[in-house]
């Protein structure tokens, strides 16, 4: 099946939900035609070039998707030193446009499990909160965050979050570069049972944490989701090969 064309969306409304994480809210007549479960799902943001170069894509995560109203929410973790999307979602206002492909595929957590790791950076929190959304009631395990700021807590919805999961918070001012998630990771007791496991943040840190959970217990296929979003000091395009030579 050929993929859906980039369509165009409008910008109604973009505000700030934590000190390092900016909500933009995308209006579009496409989202009629999306899966009922697009929450979740991945969109490509397209930033044209020249006209000699190809469009930059680059991918984003749906956070909240209403269908009725045709809109949904993008969450963007704004750097100092931010690529193309990061500095359009800083400085995007209503009425702004903004060509997007997809949606692709959600990358969900395994159900059923005995116990849960979910891990992850700010650029996995949209991902992460609608697996949150998933979880049994009695689910239990870990939820494993780093955020830039100790107000970047305000990005998640400690509602969705089942009180079975040890919340645990890594506060690193320079993701990527100090490696505080992976050591975490491999910090953490491992427990009876077969857990249903998902990580997903920068490259070299997730790679390490791959190396620790494949020393522990067999885990049943189809129960592991390990992937990078970004790699440090790597554009998009650059990763994307990293990625494939390393996950």
């Amino acid at each position: 099946m050929a993929k859906p064309m980039p369509r165009p969306f409008t910008v109604t409304s973009t505000h700030l939900i934590s000190p390092n994480m900016r909500r933009i809210r995308l209006s579009g007549e496409a989202i009629a035609n999306y899966p009922d479960d697009a929450e979740g799902c991945y969109v490509k943001l397209v930033f044209p070039q020249d006209s000699e170069s190809k469009p930059l894509l680059r991918t984003y995560t749906i956070r909240q998707i209403d269908y009725a109203a045709q809109w949904m929410d993008l969450d963007f973790v704004i750097h100092a030193d931010g690529g193309p999307a990061s500095c359009w979602a800083d400085s995007a206002k209503a009425g702004d446009t903004l060509h997007i492909g997809g949606p692709g595929p959600a990358k969900r957590i395994s159900l059923p499990a005995d116990w849960f790791l979910l891990a992850g950076d700010m650029t996995a929190l949209p991902a992460i909160d609608n697996n949150l959304k998933r979880l049994p009631e009695d689910a239990r395990g870990y939820l494993l965050l780093e955020i830039i700021t100790e107000a970047d807590k305000q990005a998640i919805d400690i509602e969705t979050i089942p009180a079975g999961l040890e919340v645990i918070w890594i506060l690193n001012p320079h993701p990527g570069d100090l490696k505080k998630f992976s050591d975490a990771i491999c910090q953490l007791p491992w427990l009876e049972g077969q857990p249903s496991i998902w990580v997903a943040a920068e490259l070299d840190e997730v790679l390490k944490a791959r190396r620790h959970i494949k020393a522990q217990p067999a885990i049943e296929t189809g129960s592991l989701y390990i992937s990078s979003y970004w790699q440090h000091g790597m554009t998009e395009d650059r990763h994307k090969v990293a990625k494939r030579e390393s996950l």
